[in-house]
C-alpha cells in the first residue's frame, strides 16, 4: 500500500490541489481526514486511486457509447445543414 497525502493525490490525479480536496470532502474519491479532533490532513493510497480511476473511466466510457444506427449520423448531419439531402430540388 502506497499512502500519498493531499498534494500527492492531486498530482497522482492531475487535478489541482482545491479540487483534491472537495472531491475528499464529498466522498468522490477515496480519502479519509487523519490527526486529532476530526483530523486535519487529508490522506489516500495509490491503489485507491487507481482503483476509483479504472471505474470513472469505465463509467464515463459506457455513458458515452451510443449504439451505431445506420443512416441516423447522415439524417443528423443533414438536419444541421452540414450536409445537403441527396434528393433536394438544387440537384
Amino acid at each position: 500500500m502506497t499512502p500519498l497525502n493531499a498534494t500527492q493525490g492531486a498530482s497522482h490525479l492531475h487535478i489541482s490541489l482545491k479540487s483534491f480536496c472537495q472531491m475528499a470532502a464529498t466522498g468522490t474519491i477515496p480519502a479519509a481526514k487523519i490527526g486529532p479532533e476530526g483530523g486535519k490532513e487529508w490522506v489516500t493510497t495509490a491503489e485507491a486511486l487507481d482503483a476509483y480511476l479504472t471505474k470513472e473511466i469505465a463509467e464515463q466510457t459506457e455513458r458515452l457509447r451510443k449504439p451505431y444506427v445506420p443512416g441516423k449520423i447522415m439524417e443528423a448531419a443533414r438536419r444541421s445543414r452540414a450536409i445537403p439531402s441527396l434528393t433536394s430540388a438544387n440537384g
